[in-house]
């Protein structure tokens, strides 16, 4: 069975899920009794009283519902990127889009097609035969999501369900042949419309989808990567509107969260959304971040474990080897500031059993566990605990047989010491390299061999010319990976100083940044040597500036510049370990990618000269 009859087959049992309970034939006549069509020309009413702070930008791979999920309890939004002729798209045929989706896990779909929506929306767009189609909502409170909003939507436990208000709204339509089978209506000649007026036309809508949202009085908003993916917008240009538009209503919500899923190789809406909120995501709190700039020790002692949390979030979010390296990096802040980990206590008072372990018997490990506050504790690990200086915990679990750590977890099942867990795992390979990092800033470098546009890391560094505009070697390679965004993006930043560094988005690279520099052309003279110390320090100062956990560097100057590989290579080492030195507050792990064995031999060598044993293993 093709993936398009799968779920059109998993649609099907929607329907009868549906069909055949009572409850839910009940919930979804009261959603369209009291669904709503916000003609494009009505006005919408004011939202009311703003709350007292903004709110917490999100953004997340996460699907829409997924991400809907994780804020049961509170009154939810979700924007459907919606087809403006088909009630649900091509649901019916299985077809694979973000509305399809939503309807193959919930009520909606039942919602949609009700008579007086087929007449009052549906019907109408067909008639106008523009793919640019009009304002027009569809507001749709407490539909049901009865199933996992996952690639394969199964059939969710009655006590696992939850409600979500949908608006519905379809963005332009840009393909070359904007019609199809289920969409025969929308033309075959493309919609012609400049840049400046598509931009005019996604704000008006998307500030009238916020606007419904906040007249309703919604706590969570989750919006997404509208109409970039079979309509062709500009993943950029939507996610810049979103980022204007959402200034003005910001106090209106708790949380507004990006919910832009996406698959391993195609990464470019996610990245697109994830840099344009790069300054209201950050992973530090913005107090934590002025802490750390500062070098205020004293004050750092007094913090919240906020910035591991918020690494946990990223993590959570997007798992990948940066938000990985971010949390490790977090730790290693917070143990110089004497931070202190919660342990819940195996044994409470009135007899009854918390959790101390947690063991998993299908992968036959075992977690000590640790907490981050009082606040995140879960109810299972029992009301008592004690606090652990984060240092003493960690080197404890080292001295024991245990696999390592098991940080912030949370019960997603019955029983208290073998079940379903969300969470992070650090292992005692994790541990140690935390703790060696702790001790030794040489720790916090490390040597890899490969191709930098790779390298799964906040920000990639390009060795590149004063142009920025692209060349031969890494520069050549990293603008052809990172696609034609890059070039003009690096056509706004007028050049760069050699010695300089300026930072761009990273595009369709892994990496959420590049960062460029521009390395001096070998002449021997000791004028090459601080030009090169200075590319490295400034692009540090860059990562540190945005907040960056990881930042990957080739071998800067080393290839048609001619600075001979082991003299570059020294200085890079000595002047990036000069800077952690000076920044031990700040959290950013550095990987020198070397493109043979030869420059990784170098840079290991280096490595043995720094790092001394100082861990038992």
């Amino acid at each position: 069975m093709g993936r398009r009859e799968e779920n059109a087959r998993i649609f099907q049992d929607t329907t009868e899920f549906i069909k055949g309970s009572d409850e839910l034939l009940r919930a979804t006549a009261s959603s369209i009794n009291s669904q709503k069509l916000i003609f494009a020309g009505d006005s919408i009413p004011e939202p009311g009283l703003k709350r007292n702070k903004k709110a917490k930008i999100v953004v997340s791979g996460k699907r829409s519902f997924e991400a809907a999920s994780g804020y049961k309890g509170k009154k939810v939004c979700v924007l459907n990127f919606a087809s403006a002729t088909n009630p649900g798209g091509g649901v019916l045929h299985g077809s694979l889009a973000q509305e399809e989706s939503l309807c193959r896990c919930s009520t909606l779909y039942f919602c949609l097609s009700a008579e007086d929506m087929e007449e009052e929306f549906y019907k109408p767009h067909c008639k106008m035969g523009d793919p640019l189609y009009n304002d027009d909502l569809i507001y749709t409170p407490d539909v049901y999501v009865i199933k996992s909003d996952t690639s394969h939507p199964e059939r969710m436990q009655r006590h696992d369900w939850y409600r979500v208000n949908v608006i519905t709204c379809a963005a332009p339509n840009l393909r070359e042949h904007p019609g199809n089978g289920m969409n025969p209506n929308a033309g075959d000649k493309p919609a012609n419309i400049s840049e400046d007026d598509l931009e005019d036309l996604l704000e008006s809508r998307i500030r009238r989808i916020f606007a419904i949202a906040a007249s309703e009085r919604n706590d969570v908003l989750i919006l997404g990567a509208f109409g970039c993916g079979a309509f062709r917008n500009p993943p950029k240009l939507v996610a810049k509107v979103f980022h204007k538009v959402m200034d003005d209503y910001r106090e209106y919500f708790e949380t507004i969260e990006y919910a832009v899923f996406h698959t391993e190789k195609e990464t470019e809406n996610y990245k697109a959304f994830n840099y344009e909120f790069r300054q209201e995501t950050k992973s530090l709190s913005q107090k934590g971040f002025d802490l750390f700039n500062n070098n205020l020790v004293g004050s750092l002692n007094g913090m919240s474990n906020d910035i591991i949390d918020d690494a946990l979030d990223a993590y959570m979010n997007h798992p990948s080897p940066a938000t990985s390296m971010a949390i490790q990096e977090a730790l290693r802040v917070r143990m110089h500031c004497r931070a202190q980990f919660v342990v819940p206590t195996p044994t409470q008072p009135d007899g009854s059993m918390g959790y101390g372990m947690i063991r998993d018997d299908q992968s036959h490990t075992d977690f000590f566990v640790a907490y981050t506050g009082i606040d995140k504790m879960d109810p299972m690990a029992g009301p008592h605990s004690v606090s652990m200086g984060m240092k003493r915990y960690m080197e404890s679990v080292l001295a024991t047989s245990s696999d390592g750590i098991y940080l912030n977890p949370r019960s997603m099942g019955e029983g208290t010491r073998s079940f379903r867990m969300t969470g992070y795992q650090l292992f005692r390979g994790d541990l140690l390299k935390v703790l060696r990092a702790y001790y030794n800033p040489a720790y916090r470098m490390e040597s890899v061999k490969g191709d930098i546009t790779d390298i799964e890391v906040d920000a990639i560094v390009n060795a590149a010319n004063n142009s920025l505009l692209g060349g031969g070697g890494v520069d050549g390679a990293i603008h052809d990976a990172a696609g034609k965004g890059l070039l003009e993006e690096c056509k706004k930043l007028n050049g760069c100083e050699t010695g300089e560094a300026k930072i761009t988005g990273a595009y369709r690279l892994h990496a959420k940044n590049i960062i460029h520099t521009v390395g001096p052309v070998y002449s021997g003279s000791e004028n090459d040597k601080k030009l090169l110390a200075s590319c490295y320090r400034n692009c540090l100062e860059l990562a540190k500036a945005n907040n960056l956990y990881s930042i990957a560097f080739p071998g800067i100057s080393t290839g048609v510049y001619g600075y001979p590989l082991e003299e570059a290579s020294r200085i890079a080492y000595d002047t990036v370990l000069e800077w952690l030195k000076q920044n031990r507050l700040v959290p950013l792990h550095v990987i020198f990618v070397s493109y043979n064995d030869k420059a990784k031999d170098i840079y290991d060598s280096l490595t043995d000269d720094y790092k001394d044993f100082i861990i038992k293993t």
